[in-house]
């Protein structure tokens, strides 16, 4: 299993820890709670997909910036 990819704890499903924005491979960590540490600064949204289900969405600090001052101005 690579680095980036772990499967997910609630569906089974493998959850990608990319940068949806950009495609940039989370660092190595030992858990997602360390990516979302003030050293890292990935953040993880909600999504619903064109069928219904929901998805989470990792974005890298600089994309996760963007990202929320684009939703704070829409």
């Amino acid at each position: 299993m690579s680095d980036s990819i772990k499967p997910s704890a609630r569906d089974g499903q493998v959850l990608e820890r990319k940068c949806v924005d950009c495609a940039a491979l989370a660092p190595e960590s030992a858990s997602e709670y360390t990516l979302i540490s003030a050293r890292y600064g990935w953040r993880v949204t909600r999504a619903t997909r064109q069928d219904g289900r929901g998805i989470l969405e990792w974005r890298c600090r600089k994309c996760f910036t963007a990202f929320r001052e684009k939703q704070f101005l829409s």
